[in-house]
């Protein structure tokens, strides 16, 4: 994953570099995936802001919520995508992959 953009504020920064940190990281994205990337920063910073709101618009949160987790599953940044993830790295599984890619 490349940098924070130019111009990004504070808050957009830090929640991109440490999600940057995790998926270079877990190797689990390509520079095809930066607009996903950045979807995911923009909901993380809405959750964030949601849950600081007053009061709490519950419905939001949890339809927030619920997008930050299926796009984090993409990057492997769940439990369960990290295993799958892990799958994919055996030797068995990147030689099947060459085989079906190549």
């Amino acid at each position: 994953m490349p940098d924070p953009p130019d111009g990004s504020d504070d808050d957009s920064s830090r929640v991109w570099s440490d999600l940057k940190t995790v998926v270079d990281a877990l190797g689990a994205a390509a520079q095809s995936d930066v607009p996903a990337f950045r979807n995911l920063v923009r909901l993380q910073l809405l959750l964030t802001q949601a849950y600081a709101a007053i009061p709490v618009d519950a419905d939001l949160v949890l339809r927030i919520q619920a997008r930050v987790d299926r796009l984090m599953a993409e990057f492997g940044l769940t439990p369960a995508s990290r295993t799958r993830l892990a799958a994919l790295k055996t030797p068995e599984a990147t030689s099947a992959l060459a085989r079906l890619f190549n």
